[in-house]
């Protein structure tokens, strides 16, 4: 909704528009009140209490049309709702905030305490995410209309993939209150789901599950070479190939400089480190969606932060190391994403 409403797919133009107002709940604090609204593309946030928890934000939006509402049959408005979901998705991904429609979801996420299934506290298993009191500042400001403006003017099918991208690492960011499993393979699905459509990967014989390329090259021994390519290249349209590598190497490809030199850091990876961190990360994604196999035991303890752990002889992501990275990845691809002009999408 956020792309469409800005007009940009509308061939003859913005012919009306509405003004719109919700509300969203978050732990942020703006401090700019003075010099009005924050204000990006896709809609302006104002605070309303900053001394209550969760601390309400009004959000404005100008909602606009292609279409004159004299016309018959003419949508009067989409309602406020679907702005909301969209532009909360956004802020708690760029700004790594709580930002929600939903007061109890942000109080319960903001509350600090853990369910049955986890022993740590949210807060103390992801940095800054779910801190009681986020400082809105001018570094702030500018990433976050920054990222807004790129964001919109992505084609349309890369700017889906963001934001479906942007949805899962949100909602597994909800999880980590409840289900770390989940939210673990949450922030992985965000990231491979930009991989697979993006990668420009194309599917090679090799790529093929080994002893199943066996037993079909073995079948087709006796048919001649343009039947076999047809058979083996039929096999491959029905098959998703070496789909942890192709995992692997957009993260790597996608990973900025910047991510490997910021200071502050606990038991941040290497670009080695990261690859094995990111093998291991695939295969527990893996098995739990084949076996709903648990995460290590100390992937959910409290960590000080820390973004890997040693256990056994392999190296881990914990939550925070792989919610840093996938924020980075998923940042980098708006960014490297061809930007094109009104309706040029």
């Amino acid at each position: 909704m956020l792309q469409i409403n800005s007009g940009k797919l509308y061939p003859n133009g913005v012919q009306r528009t509405n003004e719109l107002r919700g509300v969203l709940y978050s732990n942020l604090r703006l401090i700019r009140q003075e010099d009005g609204p924050i204000v990006t593309k896709a809609g302006r946030l104002l605070q309303v209490d900053a001394a209550s928890l969760p601390r309400p934000l009004v959000y404005e939006v100008t909602e606009q049309f292609e279409d004159n509402i004299m016309a018959s049959g003419v949508l009067i408005s989409h309602g406020v709702q679907p702005y909301l979901q969209d532009f909360a998705a956004v802020v708690s991904f760029v700004l790594r905030v709580t930002c929600t429609p939903d007061a109890e979801l942000c109080a319960r996420l903001l509350g600090g305490k853990r369910s049955l299934n986890v022993r740590t506290a949210p807060d103390k298993l992801v940095r800054r995410v779910f801190d009681k009191d986020v400082w809105f500042d001018q570094a702030d400001d500018a990433l976050l209309q920054s990222f807004v403006a790129d964001l919109i003017a992505l084609k349309r099918k890369s700017f889906l993939a963001a934001m479906k991208a942007i949805r899962t690492y949100v909602t597994g960011l909800h999880r980590v209150a409840d289900d770390l499993e989940l939210a673990y393979i949450l922030f992985v699905a965000s990231l491979e789901s930009l991989a697979q459509a993006f990668d420009g990967h194309r599917a090679q014989w090799s790529d093929y599950d080994q002893a199943k390329r066996h037993r079909i090259d073995k079948a087709l021994t006796s048919a001649d070479d343009q039947i076999a390519d047809r058979v083996r290249g039929a096999v491959l349209e029905g098959e998703h190939s070496a789909l942890a590598r192709r995992f692997r190497d957009f993260v790597l490809g996608h990973a900025p400089d910047a991510y490997f030199v910021e200071g502050n850091r606990v038991g941040a990876p290497g670009r080695l480190d990261l690859r094995d961190a990111l093998r291991e990360a695939y295969d527990l994604r893996s098995k739990y969606v084949h076996r709903l196999s648990q995460l290590p035991n100390l992937l959910d303890a409290e960590l000080s932060y820390s973004e890997t752990i040693r256990s056994g002889h392999a190296t881990y992501l914990t939550l925070e190391g792989l919610s840093r990275i996938a924020r980075q990845v998923i940042m980098e691809f708006v960014a490297r994403q061809p930007k094109v002009r009104d309706r040029d999408v």
